[in-house]
């Protein structure tokens, strides 16, 4: 990736989060800072655009913690909640932009996201509230340019459905996979 490119992790927790509710693990219980970890999320910032990958339902945090005040597009990786449903804290950088924001997502993902947040997506549909100011495309595996970055998106398996993994330069993301097809090698 280019000298410019500043990939932040701002999440690498599981879908609970660490600690999660409950736990009384040793991991759950201790004090290293490690064993605390938000929901999985990168942020990808490149000449001033910045791409950010998944919205779990840490986004807020995440944004306060790291100082985010800018999102140029959004990657779904999948459609499960834990990278999904922060979708709703993405109003705040419509204000601070005063712009829709796109979102890209492959065909399974754009399926369930229109049907989880149609509040968002049914532009039909009356809402009284002001809800998140988004595009939504489907995209396949061909590269495709957003936020002044080429972005790569390669397939893998997850809990039997297809998620993305993504490529920008040299940097590589593949998250909740347990297979990673040969085409994607």
């Amino acid at each position: 990736m280019n000298a410019s490119a500043r990939v932040t992790v701002l999440g690498c927790g599981t879908s609970t989060g660490v600690p999660s509710i409950g736990c009384k693990t040793a991991a759950c219980l201790s004090d290293d800072p490690r064993n605390k970890r938000l929901r999985p999320s990168i942020i990808i910032e490149h000449d001033g655009g910045n791409l950010l990958v998944d919205t779990g339902p840490d986004l807020r945090e995440q944004a306060l913690r790291h100082k985010i005040t800018r999102v140029d597009a959004v990657v779904y990786t999948h459609y499960h909640a834990d990278h999904t449903h922060g979708i709703d804290d993405l109003r705040a950088f419509n204000f601070l932009m005063g712009k829709p924001i796109p979102c890209y997502a492959y065909p399974n993902t754009v399926k369930i996201l229109c049907q989880n947040f149609s509040y968002i997506f049914n532009h039909a549909r009356e809402y009284s509230g002001f809800k998140p100011q988004l595009t939504l495309a489907e995209i396949g595996n061909a590269p495709f340019e957003v936020a002044g970055m080429n972005v790569i998106p390669f397939e893998l398996e997850h809990a039997g459905m297809k998620v993305m993994g993504l490529r920008v330069g040299d940097f590589a993301y593949a998250t909740d996979c347990n297979a990673i097809p040969e085409k994607s090698m």
